[in-house]
Formats: structure tokens, C-alpha cells, sequence
């Protein structure tokens, strides 16, 4: 992975940002896009809300293993 050290002042403003950064050349054109990792507590609108009807109709469906089976499974792979 290629790191690039940023100066102080564009190290605080992407410390402090709440929102996707896009950063883009002098013609507008995109040449990537900085993503906050965001302390707890998270934005409470990221987490699905969830009706106990629907969480019932997700633990009915199948194909449902146990921690235990996925573990098998990944260490398998």
C-alpha cells in the first residue's frame, strides 16, 4: 500500500470530518474518496431498524449455522 503524509492543517480536517471526503485535481476529476472512521457512538441512522415481526421472519428462514460452523468453514478454507 503507498502512504502519503499530509500536512497538519489537511491532517485536522480529515480528522474532523463526519462525511465522506471526495478529493478531486484541478480539472474537478475524481481521484479518490476519504472515508472517517467515526467514534462511537455511531450515527444511530447507519443501524437498521428492525420490527420484531421482521426479526422473527429472519430467524425463521433457512440456512442458518452456528458461530461454531462458520468457524469450521472458514478454517477449511
Amino acid at each position: 500500500m503507498t502512504q502519503f503524509v499530509v500536512d497538519s492543517t489537511l491532517q485536522e480536517r480529515l480528522r474532523t470530518a463526519r462525511e465522506t471526503i471526495d478529493f478531486i485535481d484541478d480539472s474537478g476529476h475524481t481521484l479518490g474518496v476519504f472515508c472517517p472512521m467515526l467514534p462511537p457512538p455511531y450515527d444511530p441512522s447507519l443501524v437498521p431498524v428492525l420490527t420484531d415481526e421482521e426479526r422473527r421472519a429472519r430467524m425463521a428462514q433457512p440456512g442458518r449455522y452456528s458461530t461454531a460452523e462458520v468457524l469450521r468453514h472458514l478454517e477449511s478454507l
